[in-house]
Order: structure tokens, then sequence, then C-alpha cells
């Protein structure tokens, strides 16, 4: 008897909680409605710059063509010439690329 209950609790608890899977929507998108450069963010794009031990930079045309080096770049940004919206802060960490100025990324969007 003891044993059938401790199965029907457990039976049960799993059902509940195994029902209970909310999944979160994320999008990697920019908000047409969003007015992302007064929020922090920069236009960019992602660079395939085949250095040796570094694979993809961001480009920012708009500060004088300044390139960045992102801690890590998500696998669906990393596309040539792709066009972002990026915030980040400033990181000091030695650079693989030697190519630009080491960064956090914040938040990445695709334009």
């Amino acid at each position: 008897m003891k044993n059938k209950l401790i199965l029907a609790i457990l039976l049960i608890g799993t059902i509940l909680f195994s029902c209970h899977n909310v999944k979160e929507v994320v999008t990697d998108k920019a908000d047409p409605n969003y007015n992302y450069s007064a929020n922090g963010y920069i236009k960019g794009y992602v660079t395939d710059v085949q250095l040796d031990g570094c694979k993809y930079m961001i480009a920012l045309p708009d500060s004088a063509n300044k390139r960045i080096e992102p801690d890590e770049i998500a696998p669906a940004f990393q596309k040539d010439s792709l066009l972002i919206w990026v915030k980040y802060t400033p990181e000091d960490r030695m650079s693989v690329c030697m190519a630009g100025q080491t960064v956090k990324i914040v938040d990445i969007r695709k334009r």
C-alpha cells in the first residue's frame, strides 16, 4: 500500500511538471518599431576576417570603420556581411585577432 502511494505521488508529480513546459520565444531579428540607435546600439556588419585563430569580427562603418573583436558570436550571426545592430562593452583581455578592440557583446540583432 505504501509503495503504491509513493508511486502514485511520483507519477502525478511527473505529469504535472512535464505539462508545465513553457518555451520562451527568442528572436534575433530587429524589431522595426524599436529605436536601436537611441538605445545604445550601433550599426555594424559581421566580417569573416580569415586570420589565424580569428574568424569573425564586427565592422562599425559609422565609427570611422572601427572593428571590434567580440568575446563570441552566436552561430546565427556567423555570416560574412550580415547587417546587425550591436550593443557592447569594452573588455580588457588578450586578443586573438589583434585587429580591433576586444569587447563583450551585450546584445546583437539582425537588421
